[in-house]
């Protein structure tokens, strides 16, 4: 998206307290270009996190509300209780209301 010079296609919320960094871009890419080892590292993690991208978005075409509920508890138990319902909804593409039906039915509410 710097690149192309567009906008992002989603946004990231923090749900636990985080310290970030904020630089411009092309000082970053400056950066990257003079620690290579820094941009190797950096490159395999954005590829990582995409693959994660893709698998999400297979995942909500694939399995329908219950099973994208069950997914996400068994692959992120670490999760539960910290992503308020609303994040966690929207998350799953779900309703906030569907979402709650459904953890009320599997008693995990």
């Amino acid at each position: 998206a710097w690149r192309m010079r567009t906008p992002l296609p989603y946004s990231i919320v923090a749900v636990t307290k985080a310290r970030t960094a904020e630089m411009p871009l092309q000082l970053w890419a400056e950066f990257l270009e003079r620690h290579p080892e820094a941009k190797h590292r950096f490159e395999y993690e954005v590829m990582k996190l995409m693959s994660e991208v893709m698998a999400h978005t297979i995942t909500l075409h694939l399995l329908d509300a219950p099973g994208r509920l069950a997914r996400f508890q068994r692959k992120h138990p670490e999760l539960a209780g910290h992503i308020p319902k609303k994040e966690l909804a929207a998350y799953l593409n779900l309703t906030p209301e569907t979402l709650s039906r459904l953890k009320q039915k599997l008693g995990n509410d």
